[in-house]
């Protein structure tokens, strides 16, 4: 009877184990198809954020894009993955930027309730808690990117690039087909304005060098699109975005490691030359003109920055309030209400010496997370990221950009290459 009992307990083990095994395999093979499923999802977001982002309408005031809606389906992944885990990841780069926003939403309330301040005399509240917002919006753009390029980042920075590379050749062509065949004065295509479209086109310049260096097997595709990026760029008149796309192409051109390799460079950029110079050459004559008399660099500018100067010295430390220099410029009986086109002058005369100080060391604070980004990784694309950042800091000369969804994208795209390098630098 023991031998019989023990034949059938070496048969109950032997099926038992089988069992076990099948249903080990059965979950695998389910992780494995949701796994799936997830990327496949994570990419199918990358590639519609790509092509909606650009599309911008103006509704009721504010600014919108369709990459909003795309954004807004991000931001409920990321809530529901912080129900999930029960922890929120917050970069340590993204933290300074945090807390100054924190900062000018406690200013502004301060000044829409203290009696004598200009916001709360001659401004308008809902304006200055409007400009909050849309920095809010921006880090949640920033988080979007970052929350999407996890994981395999180098394959999904690649499909991002893409396929935005993709929209805006296609967008940059229908913008010279505008301004050098219809002759539309400073056409925005898809944007609200010109320096908004200026803006996204230099940006998928530095996506093309970064492309080219990410996948060197596309060396050359990723260049061809450069020419018709700068010739939509040359159609918008935006000085500020030209002066940018030059910087990049230029800088991005030159392999810092290796200075020898001039040729190479010299060559990429006199392609690049010899398309804007026969579109210089046919363009209409308002583009011209905008870029090459002298007359037309200071276009009231100068008359915008001294009154900012007199904003800054007449409320010094706390300033007039974010997104109130047109209601300062109304108040001083000015013809051109416009905002300074000097980020850093705006911010200074919005928001104080104190906001002005914190705005610089914030933004200063992105410029070294990019240069260390570069020193540590030593490769071409990370260079071409750091001389992006810069570009930025160029541009804000002349323009604004801390609310542009152009920025947050490179902010975030920024974020997650570092991280990402961070992490198999550790593992190394």
């Amino acid at each position: 009877m023991s031998h019989i009992a023990a034949y059938y307990n070496n048969i109950g083990r032997v099926y038992g184990k089988r069992v076990y095994n099948n249903l080990l395999s059965s979950n695998r093979q389910m992780d494995s198809c949701n796994t799936q499923r997830l990327y496949i999802a994570n990419n199918l977001l990358l590639f519609l954020l790509a092509i909606t982002w650009p599309f911008h309408k103006v509704i009721a005031g504010i600014n919108m894009s369709l990459g909003d809606a795309v954004v807004a389906v991000v931001l409920l992944l990321i809530i529901i993955n912080i129900c999930g885990t029960g922890r929120l990841t917050v970069y340590r780069i993204m933290k300074p930027y945090m807390v100054f926003i924190i900062y000018l939403l406690v200013l502004t309330i301060i000044q829409a309730v203290f009696p004598l301040s200009f916001l709360s005399l001659y401004g308008s509240p809902k304006e200055a808690f409007l400009q909050c917002a849309k920095l809010v919006i921006g880090v949640v753009w920033c988080m979007a990117i970052v929350f999407l390029l996890e994981g395999l980042i180098i394959q999904k920075v690649v499909l991002f690039l893409t396929v935005s590379i993709l929209t805006s050749t296609a967008i940059a062509t229908y913008t010279i087909y505008e301004s050098f065949v219809v002759g539309v004065l400073r056409p925005s295509a898809t944007f609200e304005n010109p320096n908004l479209l200026g803006e996204y086109l230099f940006l998928n310049v530095a996506m093309c060098f970064i492309i080219a260096r990410l996948s060197p097997r596309r060396n050359i595709f990723s260049f061809l699109p450069i020419p018709l990026l700068f010739g939509g760029i040359l159609g918008t008149a935006s000085r500020s975005a030209l002066l940018a796309a030059m910087l990049i192409i230029i800088l991005s051109a030159v392999d810092w490691r290796n200075t020898r390799k001039v040729f190479s460079a010299v060559l990429k950029i006199a392609l690049s030359a010899i398309s804007v110079g026969y579109l210089l050459y046919t363009s209409n004559a308002y583009v011209i003109t905008r870029l090459t008399r002298t007359e037309n660099v200071d276009n009231g500018r100068f008359e915008l920055w001294k009154t900012a100067l007199k904003a800054i010295s007449e409320y010094t430390l706390t300033g007039i309030g974010l997104a109130q220099f047109t209601h300062f410029l109304k108040s001083r009986m000015s013809d051109v209400l416009q905002m300074p086109h000097n980020i850093y002058l705006t911010y200074f005369a919005e928001t104080g010496v104190v906001g002005g100080v914190l705005f610089i060391a914030v933004f200063a604070s992105v410029l070294k997370a990019a240069w260390n980004f570069y020193r540590q990784n030593k490769q071409l694309y990370a260079q071409t990221v750091f001389i992006l950042f810069i570009s930025f800091a160029l541009q804000g000369c002349f323009g604004n950009f801390d609310s542009h969804r152009s920025f947050w994208v490179a902010f975030g795209l920024l974020i997650a290459m570092k991280s990402r390098y961070s992490i198999t630098n550790n593992a190394s």
